[in-house]
């Protein structure tokens, strides 16, 4: 029995992504605290701090976003291949009945039509 894993609520990947920007933001001002107080970088890795925080949450999250989606299509992509090998080789058994292998093909196309669908709905969204 395989153990179905659950992604992590939105308000924790905010607070990870928050986390990520905080921790870089927090690094670089350690940096520039630790140049010499004649070097030109120090104040200007100071100022920079606060908007590398947010520049690195927003490609931590971007980034987290995406990998999900790639997971997810390609666990859909699986699940629906594995359906119409099972399909398939239950069509091609010769002990099915005719009666039986027409309910697999409907079963088939039905599968198909959602595979379609999903996709145009996945074209739809990237159209947007």
């Amino acid at each position: 029995m395989a153990t179905e894993l659950k992604p992590p609520k939105k308000s924790e990947s905010n607070v990870i992504g928050g986390a990520a920007g905080a921790g870089g933001g927090t690094l670089l001002v350690l940096l520039a605290q630790n140049l010499p107080e004649s070097s030109s970088w120090k104040s200007w890795l100071i100022i920079i701090a606060p908007s590398v925080s947010i520049l690195l949450s927003s490609i931590w999250l971007w980034a987290k976003r995406r990998i999900e989606d790639y997971f997810k299509n390609k666990e859909f992509n699986s699940a629906v291949e594995e359906a119409k090998m099972t399909l398939s080789e239950a069509l091609n058994n010769t002990g099915t009945t005719d009666a039986h292998k027409n309910k697999l093909i409907k079963e088939l196309e039905q599968l198909e039509m959602v595979a379609v669908k999903a996709k145009l709905k996945r074209v739809e969204v990237l159209a947007k």
